[in-house]
């Protein structure tokens, strides 16, 4: 009986540490639940975060392809363009070599038909409201 007294003395001296310790470890384990609800929180608006990110650098990937294919269609067309233009340019400088030859030649036969007939021969680079010469790059 004595046996079962001391125990019984013990334990009423065991039972406040003992409460005392579940209460110290349940505060811990109170304080610890917000740093992890916290962490939890951040970790979901991370998340978010990087959904919203993926997604906007999806948008932009997207815009940058449309971008990059009317980049290449305005570039054939640039080249098309100046094609045409290097063409017109080639067609223009043989136009104006026989427009030259033309004027040169009329003006030849002009000076033969002035010196036969005794009059005054006509400067076919120089006609009225056309100055064949400007056309044909040189002036005079």
């Amino acid at each position: 009986v004595s046996l079962l007294q001391s125990r019984l003395a013990g334990r009423a001296i065991e039972e406040p540490l003992r409460k005392a310790r579940i209460e110290e470890l349940q505060s811990t384990v109170q304080q610890a639940e917000p740093s992890n609800q916290r962490v939890a929180r951040d970790s979901a608006m991370l998340s978010r975060e990087s959904a919203k990110l993926e997604a906007k650098i999806l948008e932009l990937n997207e815009a940058n392809l449309k971008l990059a294919d009317k980049h290449r269609e305005e570039r054939v067309l640039a080249t098309e363009k100046q094609n045409k233009l290097r063409i017109l340019g080639k067609r223009e400088r043989e136009l104006a070599k026989h427009l030259d030859f033309i004027s040169s030649s009329l003006n030849e036969a002009s000076a033969v038909a002035a010196a036969r007939d005794g009059k005054e021969p006509t400067d076919f680079t120089r006609l009225p409201g056309l100055c064949v010469s400007k056309l044909v790059g040189r002036q005079p």
